[in-house]
């Protein structure tokens, strides 16, 4: 294990569901703050392990409707889902599994971005899209067996786009995390309707913004 994972000690230990909303809040910020400055030259097998049987807690215990009633945890929850799969890298084939989890927990997060305005919560929300962008997770979202999740994660975007267009650092990186998802799409083998589905939004919000 590297240095400074050995440092944490148990910050990779699994999170127990039936703690109270404010103590999973607490752990969730430790371990974002920790995932942040770690990237896969960080990783030895043992980290490794560790970082994907806390996945597998956050994905099996944290993705459904228990945290839907608050929104910075949900925020929090899905900026550390997004760390961990940027460090463990979007190609390793147990978290391919799992992007699909991951990403309709995103989405649900943005689909609440009328509850996330608050200043409080805008240096986090910058934080998720720069990590989506980071993680590469165009790459892992737009195939073919896709579609629909990715139809899905640009609705929610653009709802996203609608409640903070006043803010545009985000609207920025929103703009580039739609824009790298575009051009990925566009050269996959997607069939002729299936590419349109996913173009037409994004044409018709970013251009009446011009």
């Amino acid at each position: 294990m590297s240095t400074s994972t050995k440092r944490k000690g148990n910050l990779f230990d699994p999170l127990n569901a039936s703690d109270k909303p404010d103590a999973i809040l607490r752990k969730l910020k430790v371990i974002s703050e920790f995932a942040s400055d770690m990237t896969s030259q960080n990783l030895d097998k043992e980290s490794t392990k560790s970082i994907l049987a806390l996945l597998d807690n956050l994905t099996q215990n944290f993705i459904d409707d228990s945290v839907s009633d608050h929104p910075q945890l949900m925020l929090m929850l899905s900026c550390c889902l997004v760390d961990l799969i940027r460090i463990l890298g979007t190609s390793n084939p147990q978290i391919i599994k799992k992007t699909n989890n991951i990403v309709s927990m995103v989405n649900e997060t943005l689909q609440i971005s009328n509850k996330l305005t608050d200043q409080a919560y805008l240096p986090q929300l910058f934080y998720l899209l720069e990590s989506l962008d980071k993680a590469q997770i165009s790459v892992a979202l737009v195939t073919e067996k896709n579609v629909d999740l990715t139809k899905s994660f640009i609705e929610a975007s653009l709802e996203a786009v609608d409640h903070l267009q006043n803010q545009p650092e985000i609207y920025a990186k929103f703009e580039r995390l739609l824009g790298s998802l575009f051009d990925h799409a566009s050269h996959q083998r997607l069939k002729d309707h299936q590419f349109q589905e996913l173009l037409l939004p994004l044409l018709f919000t970013f251009n009446s913004k011009d």
